[in-house]
């Protein structure tokens, strides 16, 4: 065996010392490093695994709110009460049936796609304040129906709880209740046609295809008005045709005291 040369071995160990301290990989110059190999560092260390970014106040959870104005109409629901407080009513209906006699009250206003509907959409807001509700009462003359009705479609127009029920007022405005339905002291057996002609004898610039009558124990359930979005009347989709009623004649229970 050949001696090795001290000067030339101690050479060589400064100049490993030397490319370690300057942060060369000798072994990468022959090559790539092994695939999944860590990454080398200035220092000559792997780099900290990679950690996700915290989020602050400013930075929050991403958000799927309502777009405003996300639909396509209106249809707003008019409930024959004398018919709800004759065959539904329980006790909690006392403001309802028990105080004064009411006619056409308001079950909703309704968004409306030309394909189905958006319902029960999420909302920070789910209760109705004591003092908004105290000023519905008079057209929808249950506090539970305001709140759910807020719940399950209001909140569903992009609409501030103040925006949307003044849009329901508005919108109950803008239908005139035949006088021969307001002041009904005894019972009468109309076809859902009869009862459209009479909307639209109180309401001239109402057409067939933007009514729709339903029923329920062959009496007179709602009357639904179909409406553009700054409450224009429209022609009904295909969700309000289905629900019309197919009886020949149906009954409207008189506007009286039930309880």
């Amino acid at each position: 065996m050949r001696n090795r040369n001290p000067l030339v071995i101690a050479i060589a160990a400064l100049v490993i010392a030397l490319a370690g301290w300057l942060g060369f990989d000798l072994a990468a110059l022959q090559g790539d490093p092994p695939r999944g190999a860590p990454t080398q560092t200035a220092s000559g260390l792997p780099p900290p695994p990679e950690t996700p970014p915290v989020r602050t106040g400013a930075d929050p959870e991403p958000q799927h709110p309502v777009p405003e104005d996300d639909f396509d109409s209106y249809l707003l629901a008019l409930s024959w009460s004398p018919s709800y407080c004759e065959h539904e009513a329980t006790e909690r209906d006392r403001l309802q049936c028990g105080g004064r006699p009411y006619h056409f009250i308001v079950h909703g206003l309704w968004p409306q796609n030309d394909r189905g509907y958006p319902e029960d959409c999420p909302t920070d807001t789910p209760r109705v304040p004591d003092a908004l509700v105290d000023e519905m009462l008079d057209i929808m003359p249950a506090r539970g129906l305001v709140g759910h009705e807020w719940r399950s479609h209001g909140a569903c127009t992009g609409k501030t709880q103040e925006q949307y029920f003044a849009t329901v007022r508005a919108a109950w405005e803008a239908v005139v209740v035949p006088p021969r339905f307001e002041q009904l002291d005894t019972a009468l057996y109309l076809s859902p046609r009869d009862i459209v002609q009479e909307f639209i004898r109180a309401n001239p610039m109402l057409k067939p295809d933007q009514i729709a009558v339903t029923c329920s124990k062959q009496a007179l359930d709602e009357v639904r008005v179909c409406m553009t979005k700054d409450l224009q009347f429209t022609a009904c989709g295909a969700q309000a045709r289905r629900s019309m009623c197919r009886q020949d004649r149906i009954r409207m229970p008189p506007v009286r005291l039930s309880r």
